[in-house]
């Protein structure tokens, strides 16, 4: 047998996201998952809303709204010592868009002569860029 699938309303969407939000603040729900654990739909249905009401404000808003209670919950929790650091690291990572600073030095040199350089003169010139910067060991 097969279902057609379920057609939300925007009524019913606002009015779900209404309750959502309210159960958002209750202090003992920490991650986002468990709002719907005593409901008729799932998670992957409220990310299925944010995608089919995107160009409802009122409807995207409400959904932000929920997301970031959740998101300062877990930074607050966090900071605060109340949750474990990695685990917070770990569901912002992968549910906020959080992610590791990496920053990266790049020099370019750029040497321009009109006579062939050898690879012992280039050698020269290199030990006496990087010797002063002491970046890289000296070629053996």
């Amino acid at each position: 047998m097969i279902t057609k699938p379920v057609k939300y309303t925007e009524e019913f969407v606002k009015n779900e996201l209404e309750k959502l939000e309210q159960d958002a603040r209750i202090p003992d729900i920490l991650v986002i998952g468990e709002l719907f654990e005593n409901r008729k739909y799932s998670r992957q249905r409220f990310c299925e809303w944010a995608v089919d009401f995107k160009d409802n404000r009122k409807i995207s808003d409400s959904i932000k709204r929920i997301k970031q209670i959740f998101e300062n919950k877990i930074n607050s929790g966090a900071l605060k010592g109340k949750l474990n650091a990695t685990m917070a690291i770990f569901n912002l990572k992968n549910n906020y868009g959080y992610t590791d600073k990496t920053e990266v030095e790049q020099t370019t040199l750029k040497v321009e002569t009109d006579e062939d350089i050898t690879k012992e003169k280039a050698d020269e010139i290199r030990r006496a860029i990087f010797n002063s910067t002491s970046q890289l060991p000296e070629k053996e």
